[in-house]
């Protein structure tokens, strides 16, 4: 065979690998309404939305209780629109 990786499946680790897990899609929100006002897209937010919010800090605290190593920041459009201000 002579191909890095022959035999195995495209990607998949080996025995004694590390590997980091990756969130790929989190979407963050604050109860900050002061420094990030809320811009929904259809002009009004739910009655939930701001009830139990992913902050950056709880983020954090969530990847590490769960062994996440790295994560990808999205903002909530449902909330914020188009202001990327509290992920940025």
């Amino acid at each position: 065979m002579g191909q890095a990786g022959a035999g195995r499946r495209c990607g998949a680790p080996s025995v004694g690998d590390r590997v980091t897990l990756v969130d790929t899609h989190a979407h963050l929100v604050t109860g900050d309404t002061a420094n990030y006002p809320p811009a929904p897209p259809s002009g009004e937010l739910k009655p939930d939305d701001l009830a139990d919010p992913m902050t950056v800090e709880r983020l954090l605290g969530e990847m590490d209780a769960n062994g996440v190593g790295r994560a990808l920041l999205v903002q909530r459009g449902s909330i914020y629109g188009f202001d990327s201000s509290y992920v940025c």
